[in-house]
């Protein structure tokens, strides 16, 4: 049956949305921009929409709908390694354009996650959807079911993981090596000589445990045009008030783009929380821009802190014990928050890129801490950087799968997936 008018008309509405939402983010665009954007009036939109949420619904099943579309086509008539290569470089795109790419369904799912859990579980069930056919594809490329339905999460994670880092920097490096990596799944092989791996712990590692505790007091290096914010002694005590005000402000700030997300957390709720006037907010911090600029520095020295604290440790199990820990603190036993620089770096990916690119550069500070642990171990320079790349990618997309499905044995998978380089470098 051919589509009448009516179809034609939500379905403009639908793709409409969902490109301004992947462009924009689903908080920072109005209905009236999407109005706008196809030429439709507010009354025609409600005959086919009660709301935006429900607009937001048909965006996301138009997202999976696509996504299946992608995955039949990259898999069709292929072996795994030509199937993964396909999916990877659709999402790939054009990277040297200015038009938004990634993976737009996480994007909005890391966004909706801290507001709407109705659409969260949608999204979730669609990605869990894509995580089953991937298993299915690994039991025809020879793997055992069991084996395949452990690494589908793996692939998952380590595939959303390198498409952050190439969305947020616009390198395509990084989708280049997520299909070196999951052509060849080296990791993963049932062949694979395997060592005596550790017994998880029974409780997080010690020094993991005030990951959540923004208000501990560590030193910042953050400079902006009204004052040092770092001025702190090694007792934690501020110089004067106004640094003690601004530090306040800053770790606020901090806890609320977290738990809500940046675009979702508006200016009068920081205020409020610190109780501080509009007029003396911008004393310390000219925009909320700068304020976000300012919480990104702090996530990037807190985010360290847990690698540099993690690589410390006598043997890469004790790392990845510690990680894990690291990762279930976040977490919260299952209602979790993920990882503060990929929720907030896919907020920026395709609306700010000074932002965005500020995010990457920090995640490019964690590969190389790796590399340089790798190389420590006697892994040739080459190696421990893949393998770097590989643990920073696995470690973003894990926090993302256990935010979007609200799943705190996504930890366990992340511990077998780290604890797979411990087969070659001990």
């Amino acid at each position: 049956m051919p589509r009448t008018g009516g179809h034609l008309t939500r379905e403009r509405i639908v793709e409409k949305a969902t490109d301004l939402f992947r462009r924009r983010n689903y908080h920072s665009v109005g209905l009236s921009e999407i109005l706008r954007s196809c030429g439709t009036s507010k009354g025609t939109f409600y005959f086919y929409f009660e709301s935006k949420q429900e607009l937001c619904e048909a965006c996301i099943n138009l997202l999976g709908t696509m996504m299946r579309r992608i995955g039949a086509a990259a898999f069709e008539g292929c072996s795994w390694r030509q199937g993964m290569e396909r999916f990877v470089l659709h999402y790939l795109g054009s990277y040297n354009q200015p038009r938004p790419f990634g993976m737009p369904l996480t994007h909005l799912g890391l966004e909706l996650a801290y507001t709407n859990p109705i659409l969260l579980d949608q999204v979730a069930g669609l990605l869990r959807e894509a995580e089953s056919e991937w298993a299915g594809q690994l039991v025809l490329a020879g793997l055992a079911r069991e084996c395949a339905d452990g690494c589908a999460g793996s692939v998952m994670a380590a595939f959303l993981g390198h498409i952050c880092r190439m969305t947020l920097t616009r390198d395509p490096r990084f989708a280049f090596t997520a299909i070196s990596q999951l052509e060849k799944l080296p990791l993963y092989r049932d062949d694979a000589p395997q060592k005596a791996r550790p017994r998880p712990q029974k409780s997080p590692s010690e020094g993991s445990e005030n990951i959540l505790d923004f208000r501990q007091r560590i030193w910042l290096d953050i400079v902006d045009e009204r004052s040092i914010i770092g001025a702190l002694n090694v007792s934690g005590a501020v110089q004067n008030c106004a640094d003690g005000k601004r530090l306040e402000i800053l770790y606020k700030a901090a806890e609320l783009f977290w738990e809500w997300g940046y675009h979702a957390t508006d200016l009068m709720s920081i205020l409020a929380e610190c109780r501080v006037p509009k007029g003396s907010f911008q004393y310390y911090y000219k925009s909320k821009k700068v304020l976000a600029t300012a919480v990104l520095e702090f996530y990037r020295l807190r985010c360290r802190a847990i690698i540099d604290r993690a690589l410390s440790q006598k043997d890469w199990g004790k790392t990845v014990e510690y990680l894990c820990a690291a990762v279930a603190r976040i977490q919260k036993g299952g209602s979790g928050l993920g990882c503060p620089l990929g929720n907030m770096g896919l907020e920026f990916a395709n609306s700010d890129r000074v932002a965005a690119l500020q995010v990457g550069a920090i995640l490019q500070s964690m590969e190389d801490a790796f590399a340089g642990a790798f190389q420590s171990r006697g892994i040739a320079a080459g190696e421990a950087r893949e393998r770097a790349a590989y643990a920073v990618a696995l470690l973003q997309g894990h926090e993302m799968r256990a935010l979007i499905y609200d799943d705190p044995n996504v930890v366990s998978e992340l511990r077998e997936g780290l604890l797979a380089l411990l087969d070659t470098i001990g």
